[in-house]
């Protein structure tokens, strides 16, 4: 039965022009140039770094709800620049309902100008610091 799948998802991924599934995702990724991807994040991580200065949204948030602390995380961002994913790597955060919550208010944040083609996906780490300097 598996071989009989096998051959009719080769014939399929062939009939497509898709010889295999590792050239179809390495066609994706590489459809934005390293130079344009650096680009891309560092857009990210300025915006980002610009709401969470004093009168920025995050900012607003973390006041808010009495965030404090410094947060390394993993983001992914998509199809005109939303965020799809927010890990959380290391934090001093010690409540839980923060961390959650500052993970919300991340994933919720919208990144202006920012076009990634459609079905691919820009990952980075960035250090938050909730706290004002």
């Amino acid at each position: 039965m598996r071989k009989k799948i096998f051959i009719a998802a080769l014939l399929v991924f062939t009939a497509w022009g898709i010889p295999n599934l590792t050239t179809a995702r390495s066609v994706i990724i590489q459809s934005l140039s390293d130079e344009q991807q650096k680009a891309l994040i560092t857009k990210a991580k300025q915006q980002l770094d610009a709401a969470c200065r004093e009168q920025g949204s995050l900012r607003q948030f973390f006041d808010k709800n009495n965030i404090s602390g410094d947060a390394d995380v993993d983001i992914t961002i998509g199809h005109k620049g939303e965020i799809l994913t927010v890990f959380l790597v290391h934090t001093d955060i010690a409540e839980v309902t923060q961390r959650n919550g500052l993970m919300n208010a991340l994933t919720q944040f919208k990144l202006k100008d920012i076009s990634v083609p459609k079905k691919q996906r820009i990952k980075f780490s960035y250090h938050l610091k909730t706290q004002t300097l």
